[in-house]
């Protein structure tokens, strides 16, 4: 992406009201977005924390999409790193308008530990518990993965409890580790 595309895209999407910090900020994931993130999800290193088993193909993929389109359970966004474009993506999904819940996940598909991900993990919280009034954000986090389990507790998520062999990667068992957010326990 030249130079001066990355600053139309981020004055785009900035214009649509999306938050912007210094450390990036959040968008709904648009068609153009699809390469780039099928890329990442074949990449066995993000795939490895993922709970996909498989990588998609383009097609497979593209129908994810649209099915993501008009879907009220579930909000998909990129992560959009400053000078940089797509870093990754954000989602609520399961959202659970009864009851005002709803599952958060995340991957970056690059510029790991350089602070979007904590920066993303507090925007999205804001907009569950601000614009959407959910009550409870959750996620959940293979036992394995350190650095998943620092980026939700250092967003305030507590941990809830172990789920034990929860989930079946890499020839053995894991546990998963289910973290919670209550709206009166975010972060400012």
């Amino acid at each position: 992406m030249k130079e001066n595309d990355r600053h139309k895209l981020r004055r785009k999407h900035t214009a649509r009201g999306y938050k912007r910090s210094s450390h990036g900020i959040l968008r709904a994931l648009e068609v153009e977005d699809l390469p780039d993130i099928l890329e990442w999800r074949k990449d066995p290193e993000i795939l490895r924390y993922l709970d996909s088993y498989a990588p998609l193909s383009m097609h497979e993929h593209r129908r994810w999409f649209e099915g993501l389109q008009g879907d009220r359970t579930r909000s998909y966004f990129g992560i959009i790193a400053p000078d940089d474009g797509l870093a990754g993506v954000i989602w609520l999904k399961q959202i659970d308008w009864r009851v005002r819940k709803a599952e958060v996940g995340i991957y970056l598909g690059r510029m790991r530990a350089k602070g979007l991900g904590t920066e993303a993990l507090r925007q999205l919280s804001r907009y569950a518990f601000d614009t959407l009034n959910l009550h409870k954000l959750w996620a959940t986090v293979f036992a394995f993965n350190a650095p998943s389990q620092t980026l939700f507790e250092r967003c305030g998520f507590l941990r809830e409890g172990v789920l034990r062999d929860e989930t079946f990667k890499e020839g053995r068992y894991h546990d998963v580790i289910r973290y919670g957010l209550l709206r009166e326990e975010v972060l400012p």
